[in-house]
């Protein structure tokens, strides 16, 4: 099936579903053909008979409608009750209209109370304000609001829980907590409504299946309030849609690292919902703290540190990573058994590893280092010398098939242990023993010819064991052995030139044997050996305009740790290496305003120790190698959470801003779970997170009813996103 057919197919179903939930409906009730009753201050407080009722007056108090076939016009009047609800419609009361006029209750009631078994309801061209709810309906069905303004309630504008086939049409919220809430309902609509300055929420769906929010728009969303703030919100639902909508200046006064915003948000165990064709605009959090905003998010969330399936390599391991694009691939390396280099795919359902291809290095020669550029394209691994004495070699990847074949091999005249790319691919550094007195290596890549070139080499003075580049591509990150009583180096990047000038260093104790970045680079992580029997993870700042690294916090592990790899959204450190308690992983949390380090989970890995570790893209994955122990050299923990087998697809993304530590970001949410595609998403702190060029996995056609036919140029579950 060709993609443009797919998506179609999606187009057609989303129409179809908006015209059953919007068609028009027939009311049963004749009551307007008769002459209206007029209801004034000396009339009984409860209606009792079937027909046409019409306010004379203001009245005070609550009118309750206790049987069916009403109709109230207020008549341009107000009810309003300073201790109770305004007007009540009793249990199964069916074929009910409330129109024309206001309702006020300025205590705890609530302006319309709906109670459960009722059907049939309409409300239209009414105005409730300073009420506890402003209308509140519970296990009813076909509701109807129409035309209508809620304002200034101490909660929800409106509120329906348990209900099903309701519509609410052209109304207005306004200076509530929340403007429209739906719990627990289904096969609804509320379609061109405008939420304006409620202080939590615009729209919010909880747990419920089935509805749809159209062509409606959430303005200043949180103004002036410090909580988290949404101008959309699924959570714990499945099959809702927001399509067609505008979120607009969601925001909050917060500063604290918990609060969040967004435009759009699925939360929870959201399942099979829709956000397309949507805009969301301007939201921001303070610039003082480090709240986040998002323009649309799936909260990612992390509950445990849970080794799902483990391997056999038959080798020892030492490096391990994560294809950036390709869903569940992934490269090891090691010492030599068959082949010191080998490919893997991980079927998250199965629970299962499934070989893809293994490369001989060489005959007793190892694989230290490996890294894929940031496009997925090629691989590039470090090592000792093996067949023709090289120690480091570039592979060229066939996505199709998911093979390498060998593009460049380069001479270091040592060993060497770490290499990375540089975020445009253009460059490779590698770094090892000396050679010739250099450690570091510079070379430049060109794809067209399929060769490296040296550019620069670096006597560093030690023995490098770790290496990073910067995501801005502007700087290197070096872990090393002792050399000038430091351990921990940056080196600066000069693109013109061609090479690398130190401009700073930190004394670490003894040897660094592992560095990551933050995806933002603002953070730099190390794990090594202190020197005085200690071991540790440590976090730095890092000043980008001075190239200097300043302490934050730091972790005693107790043991020699190896590895370390942030979270892609910069909110967590994985850790890998030998066992303390039993423990090789361990993983923190690092709060962006206190700026320290908390374990969060630890975990023992089928290889004992762990020397390599990579943090799968998607974020809900991290891959652990190394030694073989119970035949076991690799082994993939669940690390974060995100709700699945949603689309975020054609939206309109732009100016998500806040915070001083750039984590505001337009979308949010792991694309390998979710379809996220087609986007235009530009001027935020950052455009995406968790979000690759990936495509999702194929699980996801069944949620939609999409064919998954392979061998069809363009299906859904082929090719790449280049908007992501």
């Amino acid at each position: 099936m060709m993609q443009g057919e797919v998506e179609r197919r999606i187009s057609l179903c989303v129409i179809l579903c908006l015209g059953a939930l919007l068609a028009p409906r027939v009311r049963a009730s004749n009551a307007e053909a008769v002459a209206p009753e007029p209801i004034d201050e000396f009339s009984p407080s409860t209606i009792t008979s079937s027909g046409y009722y019409k306010l004379a007056t203001d009245l005070v108090g609550t009118l309750t409608i206790s049987t069916s076939c009403v109709t109230l016009d207020l008549n341009g009047y107000c009810i309003a009750n300073g201790t109770n609800h305004g007007v009540v419609i009793n249990n199964n009361a069916s074929q009910i209209e409330v129109r024309n006029g206001t309702i006020s209750a300025p205590t705890s009631g609530n302006g319309i109370e709906v109670a459960s078994g009722c059907d049939d309801i309409v409300v239209k061209n009414v105005r409730v304000t300073q009420c506890a709810i402003g209308l509140n309906a519970a296990t009813s069905n076909s509701i109807a609001v129409q035309d209508s303004v809620f304002l200034n309630n101490t909660s929800e504008g409106i509120k329906l829980t348990g209900c099903s086939r309701c519509s609410l049409s052209d109304c207005k919220t306004s200076l509530n907590t929340t403007g429209i809430l739906l719990d627990e309902c289904t096969n609804s609509s509320v379609q061109n409504c405008l939420a304006i300055n409620n202080s939590a929420a615009g729209y919010s769906l909880d747990t419920c299946q089935r509805n749809v929010v159209l062509g409606c728009k959430s303005l200043q969303i949180g103004a002036g309030v410090a909580t988290d703030s949404y101008g959309f919100l699924a959570e714990d639902g499945s099959c809702n849609s927001f399509s067609c909508c505008h979120a607009k200046n969601t925001t909050t006064t917060s500063t604290g690292a918990s609060n969040v915003v967004a435009g759009f948000a699925f939360k929870g165990s959201e399942t099979c919902s829709v956000v397309s064709h949507c805009n969301a605009s301007c939201s921001t959090t303070p610039t003082g703290g480090s709240s986040t905003a998002y323009g649309i998010w799936l909260e990612e969330s992390f509950s445990s540190l849970t080794s799902l399936v483990t391997g056999d390599a038959n080798t020892t391991l030492y490096a391990a990573a994560w294809h950036p694009t390709i869903s569940g691939f992934f490269a090891l390396g090691g010492i030599p058994a068959e082949d010191q280099l080998q490919t893997y795919t991980f079927d998250v359902n199965a629970s299962a590893f499934q070989a893809v291809q293994g490369i001989s290095h060489g005959t007793n020669d190892d694989i230290f280092g490996l890294e894929w550029t940031k496009d997925g394209k090629y691989l590039a691994f470090a090592g000792n010398a093996g067949s023709g004495g090289y120690q480091a070699r570039v592979y060229q990847l066939d996505a199709c098939s998911k093979t390498l074949g060998l593009v460049q091999s380069v001479t270091h005249g040592a060993t060497l242990y770490a290499t990375s790319w540089s975020p445009s691919g253009g460059h490779l550094v590698v770094g090892g023993a000396s050679s010739g007195g250099d450690q570091i290596t510079l070379y430049s890549f060109s794809r067209d010819a399929g060769t490296l070139t040296s550019v620069d080499t670096v006597a560093h003075g030690a023995t490098v064991r770790a290496l990073k580049w910067s995501p801005d591509g502007q700087f290197v990150l070096v872990g090393s052995q002792t050399t000038g009583g430091n351990q921990l180096f940056v080196y600066q990047f000069d693109p013109v030139d061609e090479d690398l000038t130190l401009t700073d260093s930190e004394a670490h104790g003894a040897t660094v044997r592992g560095v990551a970045w933050s995806w933002s680079g603002s953070y730099a992580a190390i794990v090594g050996d202190t020197g005085t029997g200690n071991y540790d993870t440590r976090v730095y700042s890092f000043n980008s305009s001075t190239g200097t690294l300043t302490l934050q916090d730091s972790e005693t592990h107790g043991a020699d740790t190896f590895g370390v790899d942030w979270s892609p959204c910069g909110r967590y450190i994985a850790t890998a290496g030998t066992a303390v308690g039993g423990n090789e992983a361990r993983l923190y949390s690092f709060d962006l305003v206190a700026q320290t380090l908390a374990l969060q989970a630890s975990a023992s890995t089928g290889p004992s120790p762990a020397y390599a570790i990579s943090w799968a893209p998607g974020g809900q994955h991290i891959l652990f190698a190394g030694a073989e122990s119970a035949n076991q050299t690799h082994d993939v923990f669940s690390a974060l959470s995100f709700p699945e087998k949603n689309m975020v697809t054609y939206n309109t993304v732009y100016c998500t801003t806040g915070n001083n530590i750039g984590t505001s970001t337009g979308i949010s949410g792991s694309n390998f779970l979710n379809l996220i595609r087609g986007n235009t998403v530009y001027n935020n702190d950052r455009n995406y997170c968790f979000v690759s060029d990936a495509q999702p996995s194929c699980s996801l056609c069944s949620c939609f009813n999409l064919s998954t036919e392979q061998g069809t140029e363009g299906t859904i579950c082929g090719g790449s996103d280049d908007d992501a």
